[in-house]
């Protein structure tokens, strides 16, 4: 957006036909109504590469398509650096696995970040999974998704998040590849013993937000013990 903004000098020139060494993509800085359609076009771009599997996410999605009158764009500012990644990862590290039941919490967190970093997937999402959504096909893997508005979308799952598919499968002891008519929600319940309870209802979405604020609060703490207090705020 930057550059597009005020695009270097060298990647503009006088109008000519992209036949001629004089040719140059800019005549100069885009106006506010170029902006959006390049970002627009953009954006659109970025979609297609994710439904054809080429990326696993589209970054666009990160900024608002709108200009605000100090011409400056409006950008999502509830993220997380990577030293708030760092300490979540941390966080989840340090939970003790002493039993079937803090082992379970442990794996579940591992399996619950995942999907975050490398799906982009919502709390609403994540509660609604079955294990028949996640499948190989000849593209490779894909996570069937009934997103937000209720459309449809296929994401393409990077090597790491079907590891950790695997990971997750096997500790609950099922095959590490799911079939198509798989039911069992991919967040199960476990009783008080951090069994699993494969046949019951996926936690809640409640619950999700629940876990994840415990484990930021815990981050949070790492962060805090690190000098880094401005950061710890953000997660809580």
């Amino acid at each position: 957006i930057d550059f597009i903004k005020k695009p270097d000098p060298d990647w503009c020139g006088k109008k000519a036909p992209q036949s001629s060494e004089h040719w140059r993509p800019f005549v100069g800085p885009l106006a506010e109504s170029g902006q959006r359609v390049a970002i627009a076009c953009i954006n659109s771009m970025m979609d297609w590469l994710v439904r054809a599997g080429y990326l696993t996410g589209n970054p666009m999605g990160l900024i608002r398509d709108q200009v605000e009158k100090d011409d400056k764009f409006q950008k999502v500012t509830r993220y997380l650096d990577d030293d708030m990644w760092a300490s979540v990862k941390v966080a989840i590290e340090s939970i003790p696995r002493v039993d079937a039941l803090s082992t379970y919490r442990y794996e579940r967190y591992k399996f619950i970040l995942a999907t975050f970093i490398m799906l982009g997937s919502r709390i609403n999402e994540l509660s609604n999974i079955k294990m028949g959504h996640f499948r190989i096909t000849p593209s490779g893997w894909f996570w069937f998704v009934n997103g937000k508005g209720d459309k449809f979308a296929n994401v393409a799952m990077p090597p790491e998040m079907v590891e950790a598919l695997m990971r997750w499968r096997e500790f609950l002891g099922l095959d590490p590849v799911p079939s198509p008519s798989d039911m069992y929600y991919a967040l199960p319940f476990s009783d008080k013993f951090g069994r699993p309870r494969l046949d019951a209802d996926a936690i809640t979405p409640r619950r999700i937000h629940q876990l994840l604020k415990e484990l930021f609060k815990l981050a949070s703490h790492q962060l805090r013990e690190g000098g880094q207090s401005d950061k710890a705020a953000i997660l809580l």
